[in-house]
């Protein structure tokens, strides 16, 4: 069994650039991650999964929402020694591909690590935005999505 990490922050749909680029809301996402990443320092944690979602408007990024946007994920990428960084369909261009999403140019940073595509390190697997049949590949990724497959619809009544 391998360990990825001894304990991860995770947390998801932060949202940059909700309510209409809301400054406020922007200093309360910005607070927040500053927030979490103190307590989850507090409490021992190298790294960090953020889940999702880290942009509200997949279709257009406000100048000054990204500048929020690039101070929150270089404090992550500061603060932890990785970041697993999963797009969401918020930070995903097209609703059925990932192709193109919202946080491109946080490639830079050296300690985030963009999951745009199935990330296996030992039996750990890490999955992306799931985008029409990706499942199937993730079921075979895993070995409870073996056994998954072996007991399939066995909990239907007949």
């Amino acid at each position: 069994m391998t360990n990825l990490f001894k304990k991860a922050a995770v947390f998801t749909d932060i949202h940059f650039g909700l309510k209409s680029n809301s400054t406020l809301h922007n200093e309360d996402c910005l607070a927040f991650i500053k927030w979490a990443t103190q307590k989850a320092q507090e409490e021992g944690c190298e790294t960090c999964l953020f889940l999702g979602d880290w942009h509200n408007n997949r279709a257009s990024i406000n100048i000054v929402t990204l500048n929020y946007s690039l101070r929150a994920l270089e404090h992550l990428n500061a603060n932890f020694s990785n970041v697993y960084f999963i797009p969401g369909n918020h930070d995903l261009y097209y609703r059925d591909k990932r192709d193109v999403h919202s946080v491109e140019w946080a490639r830079h940073l050296s300690n985030v690590e963009i999951i745009n595509d199935f990330y296996k390190e030992g039996d750990v697997v890490i999955a992306p935005w799931l985008v029409h049949e990706d499942y199937k590949k993730l079921q075979k990724m895993t070995k409870n999505g073996q056994k998954n497959d072996q007991n399939k619809g066995k909990h239907i009544a007949k």
